[in-house]
């Protein structure tokens, strides 16, 4: 039943803060890793880096802000797939005048919670 309701919170309703069994990825561990690291090295989601460039050349490296209710999606281009989590989420979370309540980095089918800092503006100013 919890595999069922997981399944359904992100694929049907595209909600994912209902999902409780997502993995996560700490900014403060992590946030000065390359996008394509920690989705090798983390989170096991690629086999190599090369994989994750390719994924991403493919339009399939997305970062997930939810606010609200609503996701607000984005597709992360070859480039920000060698670039610093920390740095790829800040700049995201500064384009943005809402804070979310939830950030996700997905890649192809698998999905990841992003934590480690409180979602304000000031909290990305002290990240960069």
């Amino acid at each position: 039943m919890a595999a069922r309701a997981g399944f359904s919170a992100q694929s049907s309703r595209k909600s994912f803060t209902d999902v409780t069994t997502l993995p996560e990825v700490d900014l403060a561990e992590h946030g000065a890793e390359g996008i394509a690291t920690v989705l090798t090295k983390v989170l096991a989601f690629t086999p190599s880096a090369s994989a994750a460039r390719r994924l991403a050349e493919q339009n399939g490296l997305r970062l997930v802000l939810e606010t609200g209710g609503e996701q607000t999606s984005a597709v992360l281009p070859e480039a920000d797939a060698l670039r610093p989590l920390g740095d790829v989420v800040a700049e995201h979370l500064a384009a943005t005048d809402r804070t979310p309540e939830g950030i996700h980095v997905k890649a192809g089918r698998k999905l990841a919670l992003v934590r480690g800092l409180a979602w304000t503006r000031r909290a990305v100013v002290a990240w960069q």
